[in-house]
């Protein structure tokens, strides 16, 4: 789960703050308190998780092409995934250019424009009718 979800540790060990928070005592778990926890947990996760949005912005800020500009090369936003191991940054050009997150102003010199690729649904975990958890 690792190679594809490298943040579980994180995400294993803030369900169990959950966890411990609504069911103190674990040694006996009915469905009640399991179900409680689980409400707990979908009430927190969207606080949570935007912890990781952060991180994957700070990310790319620091590898801006200049400073305050919002954009990264296509180079190194790649470089990311295949040097850095960042799964996250690898979404194809053809996706990028979809989500309206490719500046092709110099064709010659495409970046992603940082905002629309941390606000697109490729950061979205969970969509649902009336839900969703994303950046």
């Amino acid at each position: 789960i690792l190679e594809f979800y490298p943040t579980w540790p994180e995400t294993q060990e803030f369900l169990r703050q959950v966890q411990t928070q609504v069911i103190p005592n674990t040694a006996t778990l009915g469905f009640e308190e399991v179900s409680d926890a689980v409400a707990e947990i979908g009430e927190q996760y969207g606080r949570w998780q935007n912890s990781e949005c952060f991180g994957l912005h700070q990310t790319l800020l620091e590898h801006e092409e200049h400073p305050n500009t919002g954009r990264i090369r296509l180079g190194d936003f790649y470089g990311l995934a295949v040097n850095h191991g960042k799964f996250q940054f690898s979404e194809s050009v053809s996706y990028l250019r979809q989500l309206g997150a490719l500046d092709e102003s110099e064709p010659s010199n495409l970046r992603v424009m940082i905002p629309n690729w941390i606000y697109g649904p490729n950061n979205c975990l969970a969509s649902f009718g009336y839900y969703a958890v994303c950046c």
